[in-house]
């Protein structure tokens, strides 16, 4: 009969990986409060877009977490 033990292991975070993530955040905040008002046909969309593009960052950098 075998046993198996399974263990799980997060990878640790390297600086890139905090630098990646520092990076997302700024560029989420600059196209959101940068980019999209200068675009005409957006503005109606505007509390979309300020919702929508942070929580793109936030589900990209929680992806981030691999466990091998």
């Amino acid at each position: 009969m075998d046993i198996f033990i399974e263990k799980l292991v997060k990878k640790q975070r390297t600086s890139k990986d905090m630098l990646k993530a520092i990076g997302l955040i700024v560029l989420s905040l600059v196209i959101v409060f940068f980019i999209i008002p200068l675009i005409p046909f957006v503005k109606g969309f505007l509390i979309f877009f300020i919702v929508a593009i942070p929580f793109f960052a936030y589900y990209v950098i929680k992806s981030q977490n691999i466990e091998y």
